[in-house]
């Protein structure tokens, strides 16, 4: 509640100070939700303005050849990819002094079932936190995620918002 009504906030203001175009990039899978009401809820409160709102999450843009790329021995899935071969890739590519690869951990992808339960399963959850190893990662394909996702968000952006 707390994410959405920030959201919801920060839109009405960048309104309220002319702001006409708006783009909320997500990179965290978990957010999509609240991130989506907060829009919502501005939304409905500037629905006479000429406000646009685009709310994307990187990893839908990336294409069927880009992940058989950078996964050739299959995509495990964007909910045990999280901050893995993907994220740690682009890291590489962008911020190369920052990741510490001798600190990667290479664990077996987390074997948990396809829902969430109370109280959590904590062996579930590797030792390490990752839930796939990243020693995969490289700079090569960061750069090839950061072109072909950047190119085709960039697209959307000039498409929504006639640019």
């Amino acid at each position: 509640m707390t994410l959405s009504h920030l959201v919801r906030d920060l839109i009405r203001e960048l309104a309220r100070h002319g702001v006409r175009r708006i783009c909320l990039l997500d990179g965290h899978y978990e957010n999509l939700w609240f991130l989506n009401e907060g829009v919502d809820l501005a939304y409905r409160e500037l629905r006479d303005s000429d406000i646009r709102i685009l709310v994307l999450q990187h990893w839908e843009f990336i294409t069927e050849a880009t992940l058989e790329t950078v996964f050739p021995d299959g995509f495990p899935g964007i909910e045990l990819e999280h901050a893995a071969v993907l994220e740690t890739s682009l890291m590489m590519h962008y911020y190369p002094e920052l990741v510490r690869e001798s600190l990667i951990p290479d664990n077996p992808p987390a074997d948990s079932g396809p829902y969430d339960v109370w109280p959590p399963h904590r062996e579930w959850v590797p030792d390490s936190g990752a839930l796939v190893s990243a020693k995969a990662a490289s700079a090569d394909k960061g750069r090839l995620l950061a072109e072909q996702v950047g190119g085709d968000i960039g697209r959307a952006l000039q498409r929504e918002f006639a640019i």
